[in-house]
């Protein structure tokens, strides 16, 4: 499991996260990721940075709508270029 836990003091001042809080964080990137609060303390705050559906089984129903005989191109990686030979 993905998780991370910060002191009280790095937060910003007068913020009080709740189990089950979902924050949006910004990376040194620039993009955005969510987590939720996990645990807080008197003294931390944990959050879980994986997915919500991490850990979860997922089910599809999938609907087959063509089936062929192959691609119409040469070549033996398939992306139709000379380098494989």
């Amino acid at each position: 499991m993905l998780e991370q836990t910060f002191a009280r003091s790095e937060l910003p001042p007068g913020f009080e996260p709740s189990v089950g809080q979902v924050l949006a964080l910004q990376t040194p990137d620039g993009s955005r990721v969510h987590a939720t609060v996990v645990d807080v303390t008197s003294e931390s705050i944990t959050i879980d940075l994986n997915h919500p559906l991490a850990g979860h089984h997922i089910t599809f129903d999938v609907e087959v709508l063509e089936i062929n005989d192959g691609p119409s191109f040469s070549g033996f990686c398939g992306g139709g270029c000379s380098s494989c030979g």
